[in-house]
């Protein structure tokens, strides 16, 4: 491609994105936190994410927790979940057990 032709293409760029996807993407939880929702969900909140961001975001909600705000936490990951004060255990769609600091209250036989 001819030098002029790719000058000609910088020229056609009428905008600039202001900030990345990811960007915009963490932002959005940030703004919705800043309102002091009453219950926080957070479906895998740590799921495509390195260990270190993994740790940096559980504690952030673990922060929020310990303020007396109720965060549940929805994941696949069972180091994580077992840092829970809370953990329900679900599977084929029903509770198979209930852990509260680490204690068991419920465990439910398989097909009940």
């Amino acid at each position: 491609m001819p030098c002029s032709a790719r000058s000609d293409l910088k020229s056609t760029r009428t905008s600039v994105p202001t900030s990345s996807p990811a960007v915009s993407a963490s932002a959005s939880p940030l703004r919705a936190l800043s309102n002091r929702p009453e219950i926080i969900v957070a479906d895998e909140p740590t799921g495509a994410l390195d260990t270190a961001s993994t740790e940096q975001v559980f504690s952030i909600l673990r922060d929020i927790a310990d303020q007396g705000q109720t965060v549940v936490v929805v994941t696949h990951d069972p180091a994580l979940a077992a840092r829970a004060d809370r953990r329900i255990h679900i599977v084929d769609g029903k509770i198979a057990e209930i852990t509260e600091r680490g204690r068991v209250e419920l465990v439910c036989e398989a097909g009940s």
